[in-house]
């Protein structure tokens, strides 16, 4: 055997690295930098990063296997290898349209067009780009950086303002992602139909718990650790139970963002548990009527590691899929890992998706900082790139993509 770059006679190892990461003691953080084949990449520390592939060198196993076990990895660097067979898209239709959203999760699709939260409150606006405000905003709980007991999300997400409407498009929930409070409002009036309360426990990790469900109701969390069902109608919680602190059904987790599946079966609760410890679990609201706890007797889809708040998507209604690849959080990848209901076991995976992310007709379509792609979970190649377009909001009864931007409201089909 000859003598490596790194110093040391062995077998090479599966990933080249860096100099500095073979070190006695080597820098505090290192990154994976995909070489464009495949799920290959390279790791490099910070100062490394900044040169790219050209600093990597090849070592041996050892070192690699050591550099792997280390929980000191940055982000990621470029994308892994994916098959493309891109189709030539229709550009978005554009029609003139002032009105400013608060934030990217502040327009919603309705019937005959969409609905939006901008600073003065909900607007209509109808598929030609014409507006009708409906009412003023109840409350406003954005952070303020001046006070230091105000909530400033976790990682990558800010608290701010999100928006979900009724699938009939009378009522609109107004909510504070990573934050305590929102409201349901009924569109036809404006009126305040429900206020809603998560409480403060540890509220700035995750999205706001909450989905229109079938049946004129709504489930959104009363506590960190409980979620109720609601009468639209009349504001009855439905689903009254004893889960507190020493019961038989106290459970001590965070719910997160929920995901309802096409035919409103499942429902997905993207929420972790202490230390920390995502875990994305699936409610049977079929069995929700007569059994009062189904929401704490949710089916585990996956566990990641001090990871959730994950894009996902239902392909239909029996297969979810979920960003990223991998359990360990600082050593996912990008792309999707597939799981079936009811047990919810993986059933396939692929590289490349990375972003917000819809489905729609068995394909994924997910936002990046070149535009909206488009994806074959059959083969795991990207079908489509659209550059330019970055949708916020999706109506899964058309399926029309909608973007807010220089005063124009683009869609696309």
């Amino acid at each position: 055997m000859e003598t490596l770059p790194c110093g040391h006679v062995a077998e090479a190892g599966d990933i080249r690295m860096c100099e500095h990461l073979v070190a006695e003691q080597p820098p505090s953080r290192s990154y994976r930098w995909f070489t464009g084949r495949g799920a290959d990449y390279a790791r490099l520390c910070e100062p490394c990063a900044g040169v790219g592939l050209e600093a990597a060198i090849t070592v041996c196993a050892g070192c690699v296997e050591r550099a792997e076990k280390a929980d000191n990895y940055g982000s990621n660097r470029g994308r892994p290898e994916f098959p493309r067979r891109d189709e030539v898209l229709a550009e978005p239709a554009s029609v003139a349209c002032t009105v400013v959203p608060r934030n990217e999760y502040c327009l919603a699709a309705m019937p005959g067009g969409w609905l939006a939260l901008t600073d003065d409150g909900l607007v209509r606006i109808a598929d030609d780009g014409s507006t009708d405000f409906v009412r003023e905003q109840g409350y406003d709980e954005s952070y303020d950086p001046d006070d230091p007991n105000s909530p400033e999300g976790i990682g990558d997400f800010e608290i701010g303002p999100g928006l979900h409407v009724s699938p009939d498009g009378r009522f609109a929930a107004v909510v504070t992602n990573f934050g305590r409070y929102g409201e349901v409002i009924d569109l036809s009036d404006g009126s305040l139909v429900h206020e809603l309360d998560r409480t403060f426990e540890d509220n700035w990790t995750t999205f706001y718990p909450f989905a229109f469900l079938p049946g004129n109701t709504f489930v959104t969390a009363t506590a960190n650790n409980c979620l109720d069902r609601f009468d639209l109608a009349t504001g009855e919680c439905l689903t009254e139970r004893d889960s507190s602190y020493g019961s038989e059904h106290y459970e001590d987790c965070f719910h997160g963002r929920l995901t309802l599946s096409p035919s409103g079966r499942w429902l997905l609760d993207d929420g972790w548990v202490w230390h920390p410890i995502g875990v994305l679990s699936a409610i049977d609201l079929r069995t929700w009527a007569e059994d009062r706890y189904a929401a704490e007797h949710g089916l585990p889809v996956s566990d990641p590691e001090n990871d959730w708040n994950r894009p996902l998507a239902w392909l239909d209604d029996d297969v979810v899929a979920v960003q990223r690849i991998g359990r360990a959080w600082n050593k996912m990848i990008d792309g999707v890992t597939l799981f079936r209901a009811p047990a919810f076991e993986e059933v396939g995976r692929f590289c490349g998706p990375v972003g917000r992310m819809w489905a729609h007709r068995g394909r994924l379509h997910t936002v990046t900082d070149e535009g909206m792609e488009v994806w074959d979970p059959a083969d795991g190649a990207r079908t489509g790139l659209l550059k330019g377009f970055s949708p916020t909001a999706y109506d899964r009864a058309t399926g029309v993509f909608a973007q807010l931007t220089g005063e124009q409201l683009l869609t696309w089909r």
